[in-house]
């Protein structure tokens, strides 16, 4: 590891860890669920062009 310059204090290892790691449950994102949507919509419309009973991915609440 290179040093780039002298501090006071030496720094925590374990501070920077603790930062750099995401904490709490992941949720899909954005970007995910659109492909997700966008998948179900496709296999819906090509069971149906088949001929199968399928109903929609999405409801009409």
């Amino acid at each position: 590891m290179k040093k780039i310059g002298n501090t006071l204090v030496p720094r925590n290892p374990f501070a920077v860890a603790a930062g750099q790691r995401k904490a709490g449950a992941h949720e899909k994102t954005e970007k995910v669920r659109r492909r997700d949507a966008k998948q179900a919509l496709r296999q819906a419309v090509q069971a149906m062009k088949k001929g199968g009973d399928v109903f929609p991915p999405f409801s009409f609440a």
